[in-house]
């Protein structure tokens, strides 16, 4: 398979994952596969309530605790996706940062396998 058509099918799934979360999703959902990693961005746009509640979160020093229980439910999804494209992926490292007006959130991912690899020898299952 060709990597930047998988990269394609793969910004469609991680954006179904965002919108089931959020129940909006990101207007636009980037992915960037390099060897083990994979990169991944997402843009959103927020109501003046929700970049309030976002806000008040950090001026109580509670947005890290919120946003850590948000990366671990990506992480679990995310976890659940790859394994169904190749049972034998696992992640080794999972991080997720926010920008600071919230309207993109940058991931990275780190898999045990050489995920390119495995797409440009067709070893992954992308429907």
């Amino acid at each position: 398979m060709n990597l930047r058509a998988a990269e394609k099918k793969l910004e469609s799934k991680f954006a179904e994952l965002k919108a089931q979360w959020s129940k909006q999703g990101p207007y636009r959902t980037i992915v960037s596969i390099k060897g083990r990693k994979i990169g991944l961005e997402y843009y959103a746009t927020f109501t003046p309530l929700e970049l309030h509640a976002f806000n008040f979160l950090r001026k109580q020093h509670l947005f890290d605790t919120w946003f850590f229980e948000i990366k671990m439910i990506m992480k679990a999804d995310f976890e659940m996706l790859l394994s169904s494209i190749n049972d034998e992926l696992r992640i080794e490292s999972f991080d997720s940062k926010m920008s600071e007006d919230y309207d993109v959130q940058t991931t990275i991912i780190e898999l045990d396998k050489d995920f390119e690899k495995l797409i440009v020898d067709e070893q992954v299952i992308l429907t």
